[in-house]
C-alpha cells in the first residue's frame, strides 16, 4: 500500500508549525469566520436540488476544515462507520 500525503506530511519540517499554526487563536476564528462565511453564501436554496447540492457543498468543506485543522495529528484517522448497518427484512 502507498504512503498516504497526511503520512509523508508528518516526516516533514512542517507538519510541528502546522500544528502550532492550526491549534493558535487567530487561525481558529479565521477557519470559523470562513465557514460562516460558506454557509452565508450557500444558504439560499429554492428548490430540493438546490438545497441537496449546497448541504453536500456544506459538508464538503466541513470535511476539508476538518482535515486542515487536524493534519499534524499523529492519531490514527477515524474509520467511517459501515453504511450497511441497518436491519433490513
Amino acid at each position: 500500500m502507498t504512503e498516504s500525503p497526511k503520512s509523508r506530511f508528518l516526516k516533514s519540517d512542517l507538519a510541528k508549525s502546522h500544528a502550532d499554526l492550526a491549534s493558535s487563536k487567530p487561525f481558529i476564528a479565521v477557519m470559523d469566520v470562513a465557514m460562516l462565511q460558506f454557509v452565508h453564501e450557500s444558504s439560499s436554496a429554492s428548490d430540493m436540488a438546490t438545497a441537496a447540492t449546497a448541504a453536500l457543498k456544506l459538508e464538503g468543506a466541513r470535511k476539508f476544515a476538518l482535515i486542515l485543522m487536524n493534519l499534524a495529528d499523529k492519531s490514527p484517522d477515524p474509520k467511517p462507520a459501515p453504511r450497511d448497518n441497518l436491519p433490513h427484512p
